[in-house]
This record gives structure tokens, sequence and C-alpha cells, in this order.
């Protein structure tokens, strides 16, 4: 059986861990599961520990027999695991029950760490992941829910399962230009597709405004 970690010493890891993961993720286009926090020279064991740290952190289980085991693969030191875990269980939704909340506090993510489980595998992890974020595009748009940026964001980690899902719902009643606004806003979809029928509006009354 795992031993609970302590809280005290949870929360300075936390802290020290998210605050430096939002600087670092953000000098990364492609996201931060996808980008690693070194030169580019990190093994193939690294990128697994990254990996995985952020996907168990995404949907809110923390393996602590993985993060020990992640403990001595950098020889610096560096855990991958724990660093990406931090990002992941931020990015990921507050509480599956409510798809309007979405991210995690640091005492949620402690919360998390003190109650840790053992992953077998980290495949169906991901799926469920991918699985959930297609689920939620889907149910926000039947129920009339406005398109979630930031649940779009975290969830554009595995590709595009929430946009893709919302975009799809919406295709069967309306039509591509209705659902690229819904999904994009009008002042950002429409300056670059001005034959849009659904864009006239916009466009016309860009050019009122830009004659007086």
């Amino acid at each position: 059986m795992h031993s609970e970690i302590k809280s005290s010493a949870i929360i300075g890891i936390m802290v020290a861990v998210l605050l430096s993961s939002l600087t670092t993720a953000a000098a990364y286009a492609s996201g931060p599961r996808g980008d690693y926090p070194d030169d580019g020279d990190a093994t193939q064991e690294e990128d697994d520990c990254w990996a995985n740290g952020y996907d168990s952190g995404f949907i809110g289980k923390f393996d602590k027999g993985r993060n020990d085991e992640c403990q001595d693969v950098n020889e610096e030191g560096e855990n991958y695991y724990i660093f990406a875990w931090a990002v992941g269980c931020e990015d990921g939704p507050h509480d599956g029950t409510n798809r309007a909340i979405t991210g995690r506090s640091v005492l949620d993510c402690i919360q998390i760490m003190n109650n840790p489980v053992e992953i077998d595998d980290y495949e169906p992890l991901v799926q469920k992941i991918i699985s959930d974020c297609h689920n939620d595009g889907e149910l926000d748009f039947k129920e009339g829910k406005p398109f979630h940026k930031e649940r779009n964001s975290a969830c554009s980690e595995f590709g595009q399962p929430y946009q893709d899902s919302y975009k799809s719902a919406c295709l069967q009643n309306y039509t591509e230009g209705h659902c690229m606004i819904q999904i994009r806003e009008a002042k950002n979809y429409c300056p670059f597709n001005e034959e849009v029928p659904e864009c006239a509006d916009f466009i016309r009354e860009r050019s009122i405004n830009a004659t007086n």
C-alpha cells in the first residue's frame, strides 16, 4: 500500500513545480505534453516519464510507483514525471461531472497526490482522455452551450477531439460557416473567409465602421 504523502511537503513541491511549469510551457508551441524541458536530447525513457506524468495528471490520477521510477531516469536528477504531472493536473477538468469548470488548483492536485493509485497501462488512460474530450464537445453543442475555449485548449494536447466533435455535432443541423463562427468567433474567422454567407453581417458592419 502506498504511504500517504505529507501535505506540507507536497505544497512546497506543487507550488515550485507549477510556477516552473507555467514558465516552461509558455515557451513551447506544440503544447506541454508534446515538448520536454531540455535541449532536445531526452532519452526515450525520459520522454515516457514526461508523457505518463502529463496524462495521469490530466485525468486526475497520481501513480506514486511510476513517479519513484522516474526519479532515477535523468542523470541530473530531474523527475520528468512529477514536472509534467503538475502541468497536466492543472490542465485537466476540475470535475468530471461539471464540464463548465476547467482547471484544478494546487490544493486540488495535492489532494489527488495524497490518494495515489497504480496505473498498469497508460495507453487506455490516453484513450479515455480523448474519449472524454470528444464526448464533452458533442454534449456541449447538443445542450446549447457555447464552444468551451479552455476545455478545447486542454484537449488539444491530444489532437482536436473536443473541437472536432463540437463541429461534427453542429454540422448535423448547420452550415460549415455557421459552425466555424461558433468555434472561432466572427472576428477571428470572417476576415479570412469573406466569401462565406454567414460572414456577410460582419463584413458589412466592418465596412460601416471603417467609413465612420
